[in-house]
């Protein structure tokens, strides 16, 4: 009667006296039972360099003790089948920035484009079907040179190679693996990668990496924009420590209360107030802990916990004028005052930088004129007098990428700030999202203080992005009122 469900066979047939197992009736059933219907997919193939696909996985361990589980970030370029994976702690925005910055170094170059599902950190939510793209992300995007797609909601077979790269990870990389750390296994992961994509893929009769050099991708952009995305700002805690990814360092406890910027490289992390670092650790790949600093309270018992710059300041000169017999007040006096200039200016100096949003610290005198032999240095130098900004004259920087126009604008941005200017630097997609949100929230008026108050505003990848005429409006109501 069509009914191959054993189950429902077996209660008709003992109700008619039948007394045996149902594995029997399994067995004299399974002959007869019609193959399951799988739905045919067309299988789809990308042009050299066209695409990459990324996702995230859930990898789980046994430490002996207990079951862990661990994010795992992979990705696959379509063409070559080259594969990188990278184990984090979290799946926020910053590890998935830096797993990508990290993956695009190992393929060499930049697709055009990548594939995502519609995780959070990159897709806000979707309008009319269409996605509306984390705009930190798509900042991200528009500086490392790609274009995001997202998949279809629910379909994740649209991204079909990097799903099976994700159960060939779980099932072929994880197994009976041991490691100390998340450090021990990346390294491991980074090595099963060089032997996965060393391998001939039964699919192309090719490895990955030969297909690889057949790419052709994009170049990376820029080492010092590439940097940008290796910086966090943290608040340091009373106690003297700031907290990146799970684990508290130790800073000078002078800095408590303050803002300061972190950077991991190369195994380190580097702790920075403005262009100066304070403090550098070995990255603890460990989650609570708490790595101190040598030094960290030196002072502290003897200001009662109160670590104040100027005072102690004092405290050195009046022990130098002591000894100094030759010192009379008024040089004391002098030189006392000229100390607290300086430190003033500093301060003064810190805290316009760190308005600034700067995306890296480069000054005129690193630029390689070089490498590019078409950029007038004469004129770049006169530039750097910052007379166009006492003229309230108007800069355009032209050129493809990567050829080092964001290096120039941020030379001159450090000239000003050394020069007691201020400036504010943003993208034109930034710029154009915050004043249409101020706008929604009806703060329109008090935002364009921002963009009008600095001696120099820079706006970067101004021919990058498509302004509908709203945008242009705003984007044209800035350059006015300049």
């Amino acid at each position: 009667d069509g009914v191959f469900n054993c189950e429902v066979i077996m209660e008709r047939i003992v109700e008619a006296g039948y007394n045996g197992r149902i594995s029997i009736l399994k067995e004299y059933v399974s002959p007869f039972r019609p193959p399951k219907k799988i739905p045919a997919m067309r299988r789809y193939e990308t042009e050299p360099g066209r695409q990459a696909q990324m996702g995230w996985g859930i990898c789980a361990y046994d430490d002996g003790q207990r079951m862990h589980k661990v994010p795992a970030f992979m990705i696959i370029l379509g063409k070559s089948r080259t594969k990188y994976v990278e184990f984090t702690k979290r799946f926020d925005l910053f590890s998935l920035q830096r797993c990508i910055l990290n993956a695009l170094e190992y393929f060499g170059g930049v697709p055009e484009t990548i594939l995502t599902d519609n995780m959070k950190t990159v897709v806000e939510r979707r309008e009319a079907g269409k996605p509306i793209w984390n705009a930190a992300f798509l900042d991200f995007a528009n500086d490392m040179g790609f274009v995001p797609n997202a998949c279809r909601v629910r379909r994740p077979q649209t991204k079909g190679k990097v799903e099976r790269l994700v159960q060939y990870v779980k099932g072929n990389f994880i197994p009976g693996r041991t490691f100390t750390d998340l450090s021990d296994l990346n390294r491991q992961a980074l090595q099963w990668c060089d032997r996965i994509n060393s391998k001939e893929n039964r699919s192309t009769g090719k490895s990955a990496f030969d297909l690889l050099h057949e790419e052709p991708l994009h170049p990376l952009p820029d080492p010092l924009l590439r940097d940008r995305y290796r910086y966090k700002s943290r608040i340091v805690s009373n106690d003297g420590f700031i907290s990146y990814d799970g684990v508290r360092y130790g800073v000078p406890c002078e800095y408590s209360g303050r803002i300061l910027t972190v950077r991991a490289l190369n195994g380190k992390i580097e702790i920075f107030n403005g262009i100066d670092l304070v403090a550098a650790h070995k990255l603890d790949p460990h989650s609570v802990r708490t790595v101190f600093l040598e030094g960290q309270y030196k002072g502290l018992a003897e200001k009662n916990g109160i670590i104040i710059p100027a005072a102690a300041l004092l405290d050195a000169k009046l022990d130098e004028a002591a000894r100094n017999e030759d010192m009379t007040y008024l040089s004391f006096l002098h030189h006392l005052l000229e100390e607290e200039y300086e430190a003033r200016k500093r301060r003064s100096q810190q805290t316009r930088l760190k308005l600034s949003k700067l995306p890296y610290r480069k000054t005129l005198e690193e630029f390689d004129f070089e490498f590019q032999p078409s950029i007038d240095r004469e004129q770049i130098n006169e530039l750097g007098t910052l007379v166009f900004a006492e003229r309230k004259d108007n800069v355009l920087f032209l050129g493809p990428p990567c050829v080092g126009k964001t290096h120039l604008a941020v030379g001159l941005a450090l000239n000003a700030i050394e020069n007691g200017k201020t400036v504010y630097f943003t993208s034109l997609t930034q710029m154009i999202h915050d004043l249409e949100k101020m706008d929604m929230q009806g703060r329109l008026d008090r935002r364009w203080k921002v963009y009008m108050r600095p001696s120099i505003l820079i706006i970067y990848e101004i021919g990058y992005y498509s302004l509908d005429r709203r945008a242009a409006e705003s984007f044209f109501q800035i350059v006015d009122r300049i």
